[in-house]
């Protein structure tokens, strides 16, 4: 990536968050908290990018421009989270866990888009204009990368990502992987055409087919994670609602580990 190239990607992705930012609080609408973390992404995916062989100064300073975003970021996390399992729940299950943590779920989106409200309202981003002039100055006094700079990070995050599934059970370390190989996919494939590094169609999509394996996979993780912390508080639900959903869950999960090892 140039210069101009990053410059161009980054004021435009912050654009894209703020207006769907704004858009997302008054009811913490999926679509729109979905489009503002997916620019956050990208702009995180550059920043991972610039910030490789810098400077520690340099590191603290691009760092410290994208934190700003930070706090919006990780309680609209929650949110999505939520409404990811819910919907999941709701259109790609044969079976059904009982009602009660159905209700549950929402009765914590609930409190989570109340938190998200709560904590956007307290913070003062900057606008379009103000974000552009920081980061350009950033980018005039640190920016020293080239082609062969950013090929290397394409293929150091590759390497790491596969390492860690390879070497490690499901788990942490497979959604540290889907990050790295999301963030391949977010560099090669900006504003929705194939970028003109020397990548090829295939190379792009085989990282943006595996991270979305590690993507669903993850989400029936959390899914997983949501039944035992329900589990474990209402001892008074019978097995016997929760059993077929359970098996079926089981079953996807092992499918999706699978797929995810025959896909390397």
């Amino acid at each position: 990536m140039t210069k101009e190239e990053v410059l161009t990607a980054v004021n435009e992705q912050y654009r894209v968050f703020l207006t769907n930012f704004h858009t997302s609080l008054p009811e913490g609408k999926e679509e729109n908290i979905h489009q503002f973390r997916v620019a956050v992404k990208k702009m995180r995916a550059i920043q991972a990018y610039l910030i490789v062989d810098c400077s520690q100064e340099a590191v603290i300073s691009f760092k410290e421009l994208f934190s700003i975003i930070r706090p919006v970021y990780k309680s609209s996390g929650k949110v999505r989270n939520l409404q990811v399992i819910l919907r999941a729940l709701s259109d790609s299950f044969q079976y059904f866990p009982p009602s009660k943590f159905t209700e549950r779920l929402m009765e914590k989106l609930h409190d989570g888009k109340n938190n998200y409200r709560s904590v956007s309202n307290e913070i003062e981003l900057m606008n379009n204009e103000m974000f552009s002039l920081q980061f350009s100055k950033l980018m005039e006094e640190y920016f020293k990368k080239n082609s062969d700079d950013f090929l290397a990070h394409i293929t150091a995050n590759r390497v790491r990502a596969l390492d860690n599934i390879k070497e490690n059970k499901p788990g942490k370390k497979w959604h540290d992987a889907r990050r790295w190989l999301k963030q391949n996919y977010l560099l090669l494939h900006r504003d929705d055409s194939p970028t003109q590094q020397p990548y090829s169609q295939k190379k792009w999509l085989y990282y943006r087919n595996l991270e979305q394996l590690l993507g669903q996979w993850h989400d029936l993780l959390m899914l997983k994670k949501q039944v035992k912390k329900f589990d474990k508080a209402n001892s008074d639900i019978k097995a016997s609602e929760w059993k077929l959903f359970k098996n079926e869950l089981d079953e996807r999960l092992n499918n999706f580990e699978n797929l995810i090892l025959s896909s390397l």
